[in-house]
């Protein structure tokens, strides 16, 4: 829907609207030529697909980040730094395993209205609505290309918002946002780039601290599962510590270095911020941070 894959880790927020443009024109051009009843209609399905890891996250943030960033960003390190890491990449992709969710949303027409099993429309109101009205003036069928063009923008920002509520969010996604966004809060003075380069040492966070963060931020997503705004993994169910290890374990599966680590000491530290940002924007558009 972007037209191409999403750099920056994020859920689509603005869609390309070429093929949904046509898919405009064909309901408008279906209507005339079936001028009695109902006619035929064209239906808008969204899916998103949800899942703890993406195998080539760090080519893709670092792609985002360029572009972004310019000369702000400088790529410091290759992922495979040493012919032992790269090795050990290849046995975890092939030894190793992690769950992938398929949301398919509820079905829309062309202006995001909801329909029944027999393909019948209602408004937000829950009005039953007849959309071959849409593309008429004076009771005939017209062709007018700048209002299809706002039909296909307004259903562009449908869809959007129906990716948001049917997001599937997996421990991965929730570890890795209250992660990132607790380095941000430990250095409020730093730019996103900064943070970024942040030194090794600098990188952990205490767990006690950061279970108590994680806690707040699973609340609020529950509130908003209640009231139908996102959906959640079955293993968010269980208590915030297996959430946390949970996450952990599935969010560095294929990397050489992994975004977020507990170490021997019992911290929670990073080896790898551009991959925990990464999958820390997989949780935007929630407003989560105003609950941590």
């Amino acid at each position: 829907p972007g037209g191409t894959r999403c750099r920056s880790g994020e859920i689509e927020k603005k869609l390309k609207l070429g093929l949904l443009g046509t898919a405009m024109e064909a309901q408008r051009r279906m209507f005339i030529q079936n001028k009695t009843g109902r006619g035929d209609k064209v239906f808008v399905v969204p899916m998103v697909m949800s899942y703890h890891f993406v195998l080539e996250a760090a080519s893709l943030i670092n792609q985002h980040l360029k572009r972004t960033g310019r000369e702000q960003y400088y790529l410091i390190n290759d992922e495979f730094a040493s012919y032992r890491k790269f090795l050990k990449f290849i046995w975890k992709t092939f030894s190793a395993s992690s769950d992938i969710a398929l949301a398919f949303g509820k079905p829309m027409d062309m202006f995001g209205n909801f329909v029944d099993e027999q393909g019948v429309s209602y408004d937000r109101q829950g009005r039953e609505v007849n959309i071959r009205e849409y593309f008429m003036r004076n009771g005939e069928f017209t062709e007018d290309e700048q209002r299809d063009r706002e039909y296909t923008r307004l259903l562009g920002e449908r869809i959007v918002e129906r990716y948001h509520v049917e997001n599937r969010v997996f421990s991965s996604h929730l570890v890795a946002f209250v992660a990132f966004e607790m380095f941000q809060r430990q250095h409020p003075e730093l730019d996103l780039y900064s943070l970024l380069r942040l030194p090794e040492e600098d990188r952990v966070l205490d767990v006690q601290a950061y279970l108590q963060t994680l806690e707040r931020a699973l609340q609020r997503l529950r509130q908003l599962a209640e009231h139908g705004k996102v959906h959640l993994a079955d293993h968010l169910l269980n208590d915030t510590r297996s959430i946390m290890e949970h996450g952990v374990k599935n969010l560095g599966l294929y990397h050489a270095k992994r975004p977020l680590v507990l170490d021997k000491q019992g911290h929670l530290a990073s080896d790898n911020m551009n991959l925990l940002y990464y999958y820390h924007n997989r949780l935007i558009g929630y407003e989560l941070e105003r609950y941590l």
